[in-house]
């Protein structure tokens, strides 16, 4: 089974649990409620989103993946960590309960890891065999609990991480290693349906199950990865992958016990409070952070084939500057000026734009058609695919009707099924060449082309409370970007770039419609049925 599904398979469970683990969220107890003191949220929120995180993510993995025995005990321990985050958000437990989870899951990691191969600084033969196993403990420990710490803001834990996990693929990937790839791209997946309802303003949380899942497996695929004997990789390169969130709690702790207190209270010293504190607000701390890790993913991606003392120096040099830099404009009461929350802002709108009245008026007709008309080009013709993608066509029609049944009274999930399912495998046989269609290349991007100037000119003209870009599109256009400075070697038709491009055409094309929330999202349902069931039965 191919990278694509698997990302597919575990983006599609993720988005579909989602929405069923918040609405039962309240008869679960799985809810945050304010506190007035840390939490930056005033009302009550779901904090099931790590169930579904949990789902679809270990889902394909048991189904595709060719575990390998590391990745068993992976499995393993992240169902070990994955118990103990439930309890934790169900009855708040004591942080001593949630380090005996985090404990008993890297000890069964560790137990069928096998041999450590690599070990920091050529020190193979001056340590014994038992202390770098502490090592890699204590590494797997302080990465778990760094990513569980710095969850603080609406898609930060989420967002952060997707950007480590994706270079951990492309890693594994260039180095050819299926089951990290397979596994890192279910994670990937997961997030990435996550943070459709997580981004600012949240309507759900992971809560500990998710924040301590995902730095588990992230900090558990990183050493899997550069302890494999197929790569060049230094081993202390997971130090940068997670550098963000380690230095996040590192600072914390300091200042913590240099208060007296103790290192595991809680409080507002984290790197998120501080850029609020300093005057920007909630989406734009989340921006910034998001923009510092691509800088340390960028500089772990250059210097992955370092040494072992350059990668700690640049590790070194790069947490100084930041905590000097922090440290200077907190000491001199600087205060971004944020001109969007001043009640005299006005926004301005290009006047150009705002004359194109008419598309905002039909917007609707007009993206609900191309889409509709896209997907039946796509699908029709002679394809020659193997029979995976007949019964994942299947699976999603019997999932969209299930919903309709299941949910009534909430007809955009049932919806929002079957698009996204057809989007992504019509588009599938194209990427892999396994269609005889009567649709070329270009012209495929042609019309793909024309949907998404339509669509970036109705986003133009649309009120704020219709449509909004938000701190996702930053992750989107990274990935986009990535997908096409990176050397991704394929025997594929098209490159991966180009598929994640015409991807994201329609997938934003879905979403405005979603947000429109008009009775054209309704008829959409419509041509994307008639267009699965041509997928599973032509």
């Amino acid at each position: 089974m191919s990278i694509a599904l698997i990302f597919s398979l575990s983006l599609f469970i993720s988005i579909t649990l989602v929405p069923f683990f918040m609405k039962h969220a309240v008869t679960l107890g799985l809810v945050d409620l304010p506190d007035g003191i840390r939490k930056i949220h005033n009302q009550v929120i779901p904090r099931s989103g790590g169930i579904a995180i949990v789902i679809a993510t270990l889902t394909p993995v048991f189904i595709i993946a060719r575990l390998s025995p590391e990745l068993n005990g992976l499995v393993i321990g992240a169902v070990i960590i994955t118990i103990f985050g439930l309890l934790d958000d169900r009855f708040d437990l004591n942080y001593k309960w949630k380090f005996i989870g985090q404990i008993l899951a890297i000890l069964v990691f560790i137990l069928t890891f096998g041999d450590i191969n690599k070990v920091p600084f050529f020190l193979e033969n001056q340590i014994p065999l038992w202390l770098q196993y502490v090592f890699l403990f204590v590494f797997m420990l302080g990465a778990t609990n760094a990513v569980n710490l710095s969850d603080g803001l609406d898609g930060l834990a989420a967002g952060t991480m997707l950007l480590s996990i994706s270079l951990i693929a492309y890693l594994a990937y260039d180095s050819n290693i299926f089951p990290i790839v397979a596994s890192a791209m279910a994670l990937f997946g997961s997030l990435i349906g996550f943070l459709r309802y997580n981004t600012h303003p949240a309507r759900v949380f992971m809560g500990d199950t998710g924040s301590q899942f995902i730095g588990f497996v992230t900090a558990a695929l990183a050493v899997c990865l550069t302890q494999n004997t197929e790569t060049a990789i230094s081993p202390i390169l997971p130090l940068l992958i997670l550098g963000l969130p380690i230095l996040d709690t590192i600072m914390v702790m300091s200042i913590r016990i240099y208060k007296g207190r103790s290192p595991f209270s809680p409080d507002k010293n984290h790197i998120h409070h501080q850029l609020i504190k300093i005057g920007f607000v909630h989406y734009q701390v989340v921006a910034i952070i998001y923009l510092i890790q691509i800088f340390l993913i960028s500089v772990t991606y250059l210097c992955r084939y370092q040494s072992d003392i350059s990668i700690l120096g640049i590790y070194i040099l790069f947490s100084a500057t930041f905590l000097i830099t922090l440290y200077f404009i907190r000491s001199n009461n600087w205060q971004f000026r944020n001109d969007k929350e001043s009640p005299g802002f006005v926004e301005r709108r290009n006047p150009v734009f705002r004359k194109l009245s008419w598309i905002h008026v039909h917007s609707a007709y007009l993206i609900g058609t191309s889409l509709a008309i896209c997907w039946f080009l796509l699908t029709i013709g002679n394809y020659n695919w193997d029979g995976t993608i007949r019964w994942l066509s299947v699976a999603v029609l019997v999932l969209s009707f299930l919903a309709g049944l299941i949910v009534p009274k909430q007809p955009l999930l049932s919806i929002r099924i079957a698009t996204y399912g057809v989007s992504v495998l019509a588009l599938y046989p194209y990427w892999i060449g396994a269609t005889n269609s009567f649709l070329s290349d270009e012209l495929i991007n042609l019309l793909l082309l024309a949907i998404g100037l339509l669509l970036i000119v109705s986003i133009r003209v649309t009120r704020r409370e219709d449509f909004n870009l938000d701190n996702r599109d930053i992750l989107v256009l990274v990935l986009l970007l990535a997908g096409a400075i990176l050397p991704v070697a394929t025997n594929h038709q098209l490159d991966f770039s180009t598929m994640l491009i015409r991807i994201s055409v329609l997938l934003y094309a879905i979403e405005y419609l979603m947000n429109k929330k008009t009775k054209h999202t309704v008829i959409l349902y419509i041509p994307s049925v008639i267009s699965l069931f041509v997928l599973a039965f032509a």
